[in-house]
């Protein structure tokens, strides 16, 4: 009853009025009543047996695209809604190529599924991992349940592949088990993939079937990996060839990019690690805007921006609880001192807030008590009116 009402909401959806206003049928709008269409089928094939699909892609063909490489709407409708099709196989894979990148929890929930583990084994040699495991799915919508094994290898980068499919036996998982287990002792790689294809057949799966957000998460841990040994690679070119970059621009010959391009991105690299440490070092800072404007590299202005400004904000706050605290005034005023070399656009509405909280609770009391002679109110009146004036903000 849930598959049948399912199918109904997304016959409906296809029709959304919105979705047939459009400037070419592979945009946003038209390719997301295409996948609520692709939804009812999906659902069609699975209650009555029957698949309506390559008739509903023939007639697609009838509407041609603007856009040359997708040329009508069955191309269209191959290259963007049935690549987002989701299926409990899926849903399974999805969760096992994860499972090698974070942990595997117990619960958790995938699009509109929710996942609890029953089984889980990994093992891993250099870059070889493989995961194997059970994993019962349960539909939030349809109410459909089943229990999936899985198993997925990775060979290192992007190269991962696996599968899920209904679990049947205990006797097939092990079998299936101790098969990549054994392989994978002996670093067999072709025999673990020729093992794979045979267990999972059309649910034999890659990162490209992963899902978008997964897709991503696991190419930003590999980058992650990536980019720890660049810097390591980057900070050595800086520390050894630094000063001669820097003499070489004081002369106005022209650095090699290839030397000019790592020092670069470690010095923007540092001040953005500086700017964001909650015990943020001003003198630290002090030295790498010195080398930054020394060595007339020009900054990440983008990234800069933006830590800056947290940085700022995060001791306003503070500031805003200790009001009386000279020592983080001081060290606001001194970080835009320092940092003006870099000629940097703040965020600083945040800023100016607290700022302007300060000034309400405590600036008319000060000014009532420094015009009485107390050394401490006259001094907070001048460092509160400087630090105003690097704000953009006035209280008076």
């Amino acid at each position: 009853m849930l598959k049948l009402l399912e199918i109904q909401r997304n016959g409906m959806l296809m029709y959304t009025s919105c979705g047939w206003f459009f400037d070419d049928i592979s945009g946003i709008e038209s390719v997301q009543v295409l996948r609520y269409a692709c939804r009812a089928i999906q659902l069609v094939r699975e209650v009555a047996g029957f698949d309506p699909e390559p008739e509903f892609i023939n007639r697609l063909k009838k509407a041609p695209s603007n856009v040359s490489e997708y040329e009508d709407g069955g191309e269209v409708y191959r290259t963007f809604v049935q690549t987002s099709v989701v299926d409990l196989s899926r849903v399974g894979f999805h969760y096992a190529l994860s499972s090698l990148i974070e942990d595997s929890p117990e619960t958790i929930k995938i699009k509109n599924y929710t996942l609890n583990n029953e089984a889980y084994t990994k093992t891993e040699g250099g870059e070889l991992k493989l995961a194997i495991g059970k994993v019962f799915l349960y539909s939030d919508i349809t109410g459909e349940e089943n229990t999936l094994m899985f198993a997925v290898l990775h060979i290192g980068n992007h190269n991962f592949m696996g599968g899920a499919a209904e679990f049947s036996e205990e006797q097939a998982y092990f079998a299936m088990r101790g098969e990549l287990l054994e392989a994978f002792s002996k670093s067999d790689i072709p025999r673990m993939i020729l093992s794979l294809e045979n267990h999972y057949g059309k649910s034999f799966y890659s990162l490209w079937d992963l899902f978008r957000d997964g897709q991503r998460k696991v190419l930003y841990a590999i980058l992650n990996t990536t980019l720890i040994d660049l810097e390591s690679a980057f900070r050595h070119i800086y520390n050894q060839f630094y000063p001669l970059l820097h003499a070489m621009k004081e002369m106005q010959i022209p650095p090699p990019k290839v030397l000019e391009d790592p020092v670069w991105y470690i010095i923007n690299l540092d001040l953005k690690k500086v700017l964001s440490d909650d015990n943020l070092d001003t003198q630290r800072l002090e030295v790498l805007v010195e080398e930054m404007a020394g060595g007339k590299f020009v900054p990440d202005t983008e990234t800069l921006n933006f830590t800056a400004s947290i940085a700022i904000t995060k001791i306003m706050q503070r500031l805003l609880e200790n009001p009386d605290d000279f020592v983080l005034m001081e060290k606001i005023a001194t970080i835009f001192r320092l940092l003006s070399p870099l000629s940097l656009n703040y965020n600083l509405w945040e800023s100016q807030n607290r700022y302007f909280l300060i000034g309400r609770k405590r600036f008319a009391s000060k000014q009532t008590i420094s015009r009485s002679g107390d050394a401490l109110a006259k001094q907070w009146m001048v460092r509160f009116d400087q630090l105003g004036g690097y704000l953009g903000v006035k209280f008076s």
